[in-house]
């Protein structure tokens, strides 16, 4: 179990991830971190640009 998580630590900080929670829409390098950047998250799924 510990081998798994520091496996999973590893590839998320090689992926940019560095807070929680972390989203990347598939297809887009753009990461979305942390709860305050949900509702850009969701503005981003529906098509919108982020401002």
């Amino acid at each position: 179990m510990k081998q798994a998580l520091a496996a999973a630590t590893a590839q998320a900080a090689g992926d940019g991830v560095f807070g929680v929670p972390t989203f990347r829409v598939d297809g887009d390098d753009e990461l979305f971190w942390g709860a305050d950047r949900v509702d850009a998250l969701l503005r981003r799924l529906r098509g919108n640009g982020i401002d």
